[in-house]
């Protein structure tokens, strides 16, 4: 069937030619065809299937203020990282288009595939802002009023203003996020629903146009061993990112010339029809279960890439789909047991993300001077892997 596939004349070499074209017009020919297939076109809930998480150092906090100072310290670092890439740095200008990816983008849901969009800001403008969310609600704290932007101790202040509103038991319905981690499928059905509401249409346009989202999760329950404590460790906390602890914990999504002048943050307000409360019920119970299909992401440019290149080339060409892609034996090439990524960053940190099948492995790792900090995940009711035995095996080998 392969040589049948790449002789002379055949379909295979019509491909090739008409991908060799697409390459000299293109900067990347496969980047388009990889981010539909593996990530836009990917109906799979987001968490663990597709996103990644990073766990910072850790960080002793002897109590709530001590964490709100590391939030706002981490706020305005971004602000100042927002603000170098506009500028040219070494004399020189650097191409800025994956920096960019880092604010106010995000996925417009769609039935059968997202849509990935980038709010682009050539510098800050006259009003910023970012979404808080803290128990179940989303709240809009400026970061920039009068292209003023606040400084470190005014964002803490702010978000101490944010922890005191959650007082109010009214303050913790609906929990609108928990839709969020809902396959794309469905929760695109349950978005058409929500955004029928003209309240739920504002609400959904000021998150879209926030420059991120910061999640101000209170200490939880992850109780992987049934304990009633959280021992936070670095697996922990990694669990704690990726997925915000599974069936057993529910995760919220996660100008002034002083102080007294800065306007208090805002709650936004969702409205639930009988539709999209069922939804809310349907996706409670998905949570509960935490039954995750994993489907993520592949690297470099082996023959994965060349292949789907030469079938999305045939889907363009409105050609019927040639039989190689049929054969179990490119069905078995496709399965990554094993998907491995570098990441180097010179803090003790590490970046962290899901598998590919259910039988496989994640492992991202961080060379630094004289050690390599590794991460490794796999199912937790996987049958045929062990990430601790994984790790004791490449501690002999």
């Amino acid at each position: 069937m392969s040589e049948k596939f790449g002789e002379p004349g055949g379909t295979g070499e019509l491909l090739q030619e008409k991908l060799l074209a697409r390459r000299d017009q293109k900067i990347n020919w496969v980047n388009e065809f990889w981010l539909d297939d593996m990530y836009l076109k990917n109906r799979f809930a987001l968490p663990v299937n597709s996103n990644p998480a990073m766990v910072f150092p850790k960080e002793n906090f002897r109590d709530n203020n001590d964490a709100l100072r590391f939030a706002a310290h981490l706020v305005s670092g971004m602000l100042d990282y927002k603000a170098l890439l506009d500028e040219y740095l070494a004399g020189s200008p650097l191409c800025m288009e994956q920096y960019y990816r880092l604010f106010s983008s995000y996925h417009v849901l769609g039935a059968e595939k997202d849509t990935v969009v980038i709010k682009r800001r050539s510098a800050l403008s006259q009003l910023e802002h970012i979404i808080a969310i803290w128990k179940n609600q989303f709240y809009i704290l400026d970061v920039v009023l009068n292209v003023k932007r606040l400084d470190e101790n005014d964002i803490f202040i702010q978000l101490e203003k944010i922890l005191a509103m959650e007082q109010d038991e009214l303050e913790r319905y609906p929990f609108i996020g928990l839709l969020t981690s809902d396959g794309r499928t469905e929760w695109a059905d349950a978005w058409d629903q929500l955004i029928k509401d003209p309240t739920n249409r504002e609400s959904i346009c000021i998150i879209e146009r926030s420059m991120c989202v910061l999640c101000l999760d209170s200490m939880c329950v992850l109780c992987l061993d049934n304990r009633n404590d959280i021992e936070l460790t670095d697996t922990n906390r990694a669990l704690q990112m990726l997925h915000g602890g599974g069936k057993k914990v529910y995760s919220t999504l996660t100008k002034a010339s002083s102080v007294q002048d800065l306007p208090a943050p805002k709650r936004l307000h969702w409205k639930c029809s009988p539709d999209v409360q069922a939804l809310l019920s349907s996706a409670g119970k998905l949570q509960r279960q935490f039954t995750i299909s994993s489907h993520f992401a592949i690297t470099g440019m082996a023959v994965d890439n060349h292949l789907l290149g030469l079938r999305e080339i045939a889907q363009e060409m409105n050609m019927e789909k040639p039989d190689i892609y049929s054969d179990e034996t490119y069905f078995i090439s496709n399965q990554f047991i094993l998907t491995t990524s570098q990441v180097p960053i010179t803090a003790e940190m590490f970046c962290c993300y899901g598998l590919v099948v259910p039988n496989g492995y994640g492992v991202c790792y961080n060379p630094q001077s004289d050690y390599i900090i590794f991460s490794v995940s796999s199912f937790q009711d996987g049958k045929e892997t062990c990430s601790s035995g994984f790790v004791k095996a490449g501690g002999v080998s």
